[in-house]
């Protein structure tokens, strides 16, 4: 008689015996050790629960007596382990990241394992038998975090000032070539002011792409730690908690300014003394207005500046090397603006940024800018837009008074390419500009000569001139 047979004929009302499906065969591994009357080790169909001996099912050991008085030692090992995964967010809190599906995939590129991030970053993956497995992240939150001083630090690095390493250097990697460049620091400022919505290198960078699973005797569980980073945000800035951003308020006053023209200079200064290596402003402007170009005051060619308007909306990033010490009321920032307008400039200060030329945000900063005051009264206004001209560009026109309307496109040379007379009411016109398929890749003038009659302001004729360009 086996062994088995007489432990089953000794306790057959009080040890339960389970049989495995064929699919957890080959997980199991019962061993058998004793002296004299059996040694053996076998991996099969019969599992044995011993009462009480047996109370965690990862591993155990008991004994029996045999029938002829000899112990038996028995040994549970599962050759399978419980994977918890933490995730949190590289910044000074150490943010739990929710609502993010991690799976587990083999060699094969089949998930065996996987789970969701729960209020505190973790989550329950359930068994995994050891091997290496890849891990694959899905987080849907938007983009965020990154913005020029996160520019600034890239070119710092770049340059040998201080070097990011780790997941601050993997996350500041925008093309994946593996070195920080100037290139990686213009990718970032280029989609901070909204010209790009994605990066070669994706939106997020992880510090664990890879897990070894190999369970150890008295090992049951194993928790995976891992750090992410938005792509980009190379000084952890991003916090996950924080859910309105915006927080718009006017820039101070320095007192009210009336253009003289159509074409004219809108200054913000600083309104403090200080240290400046960054900034990343997201402005607001009155309708009707287009930033021509931007400019930074600053006497350096070792600068970068890029921006982007979208409606009455302005997103501008600039950072320089060069340290930059400016005092209560220098002028920093210079746009050439086109259009007629009245009103204050906004700022975000939930999502603009100064810092200094080491790459640190400043806690509390200050700028200051004109508001624009109502023009004096004219008896009609004109705007080109968009310029330089295409297809669909249209002249803007607010007339106070009825009259006519002269029209001529005028070439760098003086001669005439086009001549037009309109007879136009008293309001708003939108008058297509329908002259761009005639011209050649250069710069022109539109002439704009009015003629009316207001019964307040008697006759007049004024002339307006809009240079623009055809690419």
């Amino acid at each position: 008689m086996t062994m088995i047979q007489r432990f089953f004929g000794l306790f057959l009302f009080s040890i339960p015996v389970f049989l495995l499906s064929a699919q957890s065969l080959w997980a199991q591994n019962s061993v058998l050790s004793g002296g004299g009357e059996s040694a053996s080790s076998a991996s099969g169909s019969l599992s044995v629960s011993f009462g009480e001996v047996f109370t965690d099912y990862f591993e155990s050991s008991g004994s029996i007596i045999g029938k002829s008085g000899v112990q038996h030692n028995f040994e549970w090992l599962y050759p399978w382990m419980r994977i918890k995964a933490s995730l949190k967010y590289k910044n000074t809190l150490n943010s739990p990241l929710s609502m993010v599906q991690i799976n587990l995939r083999d060699h094969n590129g089949s998930i065996i394992a996987n789970g969701v991030t729960n209020t505190q970053g973790v989550a329950e993956m359930g068994f995994v038998k050891d091997g290496v497995y890849s891990i694959e992240y899905t987080d849907n939150r938007s983009w965020g975090g990154a913005n020029g001083t996160d520019a600034l630090l890239i070119n710092r690095s770049f340059t040998g000032f201080n070097l990011l390493n780790g997941l601050y250097a993997q996350a500041g990697d925008i093309n994946q070539n593996l070195v920080l460049t100037n290139s990686d620091a213009l990718m970032v400022m280029r989609r901070v002011a909204g010209y790009t919505s994605t990066f070669p290198s994706g939106d997020w960078a992880y510090s664990v792409n890879q897990v070894q699973v190999q369970r150890q005797p008295g090992q049951r569980d194993s928790l995976m730690l891992g750090e992410a980073l938005f792509a980009g945000d190379v000084n952890g800035s991003y916090s996950p908690g924080i859910i309105n951003r915006t927080a718009w308020q006017t820039l101070s006053n320095s007192g009210k300014m009336t253009p003289l023209n159509e074409n004219f200079e809108w200054v913000i200064s600083a309104g403090q003394n200080m240290k400046l290596g960054a900034a990343t402003l997201l402005l607001q402007i009155p309708s009707g207005l287009t930033v021509n170009k931007i400019w930074c005051k600053q006497n350096s060619n070792n600068q970068q500046l890029v921006f982007r308007q979208e409606g009455n909306l302005i997103r501008l990033v600039w950072f320089s090397l060069d340290e930059w010490v400016v005092s209560q009321g220098d002028d920093l920032f210079v746009m050439n603006v086109n259009g007629m307008s009245e009103g204050s400039m906004l700022v975000d200060m939930g999502q603009s940024e100064l810092a200094d030329p080491l790459g640190n945000p400043m806690n509390l900063w200050k700028l200051s800018t004109h508001d624009l005051a109502s023009p004096k009264q004219t008896t009609w206004s004109a705007l080109l837009t968009p310029n330089p001209v295409e297809d669909h560009t249209m002249i803007n026109l607010l007339m106070h008074a009825s009259g006519l309307l002269e029209l001529k496109v005028i070439d760098p040379m003086g001669r005439v390419l086009a001549h037009d007379e309109l007879t136009l009411l008293k309001g708003s016109h939108l008058i297509p500009f329908k002259y761009a398929d005639i011209l050649n890749t250069g710069h022109y003038t539109l002439q704009l000569l009015y003629k009316c009659f207001d019964p307040k302001m008697g006759f007049s004729e004024e002339i307006k001139h809009i240079k623009f360009s055809k690419k």
